[in-house]
């Protein structure tokens, strides 16, 4: 078993007691992504869940029902893309059951994951036979808390399409992680497992690496037969077989010891992260913009940021303009590493390592504050 350790919190922050929605953007802005191809035109009317660009294998669908109206330049995950502009009419049709979650097939199931473009998923079912389910209820980030959240709120729709996959899939085990020290959850779930026999709960230490599905299933002792689902996904999995309601929204955490409450928010994929805070009335300034967490995460423009489906948060702290120093050759960092790079003998080669994780905890560590996940993408060490 690895050596893994459990993150300081250096920030007081608390959370809102429930969910916020933002189901209603003005407009949202859709990433044209290399290889696809626009199928809709300007001034073209939109349904939700139509698909408006694609390729030889995937469509890319709007969030919203409304009209093209352009395009503009935006950042998507890191990278500044031109975006189509769609202006929402706020006619979207509210959910409307179609399907019952009994009697639900593996054809079912499969359908609404290839509806849902979860590959990893269908490749790992098409390729073992699965003998474990695990849903994932864990955040590895410090302050992240979408899957914790998505438990403790649709904890029916998790544990009904839980044993609906298992029972589809004849999986024998299937377990709900959830971290040792989340009680809410863990009270929460002993109260509704008992009707769900073949669902067990499984209590996982609060430490960094074990939300993500290898080093969690190496905790677990499960073997490589087993389906890791994330709780937002499993929920995702639900609404698409249910309601044939397929990922048009997401869940965001944005928290900051400037507020007196943070926040979980549900919201349209494809929204502006401006919008999001002038609906909280968020307005925090001479503060760092944090993309998707302090461990791998980057810092951001807020203003010019659209939600995807891979924004799990952002996190507003203090700029501390910590000072680097030259390395003291302590070795901390290759002691930490789960993986057994050596950050330092990186740094010097300017070569990325093939083994490294990007999980950020050598630049955690170091008492040099030097970022190192910098030098181990591939950026050469420049002595001070």
């Amino acid at each position: 078993m690895r050596k893994l350790i459990k993150l300081d919190r250096i920030y007081d922050i608390k959370f809102a007691s429930k969910i916020f929605s933002f189901m209603d953007p003005d407009y949202i802005y859709v990433p044209i992504e290399d290889g696809y191809e626009l199928i809709k035109k300007q001034n073209s009317k939109v349904l939700k869940n139509e698909a408006i660009l694609e390729n030889k294998l995937k469509k890319i669908k709007s969030s919203i029902s409304g009209k093209i109206i352009g395009t503009t330049n935006l950042i998507c995950d890191g990278t500044l893309k031109e975006c189509i502009v769609i202006e929402n009419n706020y006619e979207e049709n509210t959910k409307e059951i179609k399907n019952k979650i009994k009697g639900v097939t593996t054809e079912d199931i499969i359908g609404t994951l290839t509806s849902l473009n979860f590959d990893d998923y269908l490749n790992i079912i098409r390729t073992r036979k699965i003998s474990n389910i695990v849903v994932n209820g864990l955040e590895d980030e410090p302050y992240i808390e979408n899957n914790p959240y998505i438990l403790q709120f649709y904890a029916n729709e998790i544990l009904k399409m839980t044993d609906a996959f298992s029972g589809a899939f004849k999986i024998k085990n299937s377990y709900i992680a959830i971290k040792s020290n989340d009680t809410e959850n863990i009270n929460l779930f002993l109260s509704k497992i008992g009707t769900y026999t073949n669902i067990n709960l499984s209590l996982i230490e609060d430490k960094y690496l074990l939300g993500t599905n290898f080093f969690l299933l190496e905790n677990m002792g499960l073997s490589e037969n087993s389906l890791v689902i994330s709780a937002k996904d499993m929920l995702s999995i639900y609404n698409g077989l249910v309601y044939n309601d397929f990922k048009d929204s997401t869940f965001i955490t944005i928290a900051s010891p400037y507020l007196e409450k943070s926040y979980v928010v549900n919201v349209k994929i494809g929204t502006l992260l401006s919008d999001v805070f002038q609906k909280l009335n968020i307005d925090i300034k001479d503060a760092l913009y944090i993309y998707n967490g302090l461990m791998t995460g980057y810092e951001i423009d807020y203003k010019k940021c659209v939600i995807t489906n891979n924004t799990k948060a952002v996190l507003i702290i203090p700029n501390k303009n910590e000072e680097t120093k030259k390395c003291n050759l302590c070795g901390m960092c290759y002691k930490i590493c789960p993986v057994k790079v050596n950050p330092k003998n990186v740094m010097d080669t300017g070569k990325k390592s093939k083994n490294c994780i990007d999980c950020g905890l050598c630049t955690y560590i170091c008492p040099c504050k030097i970022n190192l996940r910098k030098y181990l993408r591939g950026q050469k060490w420049k002595y001070i």
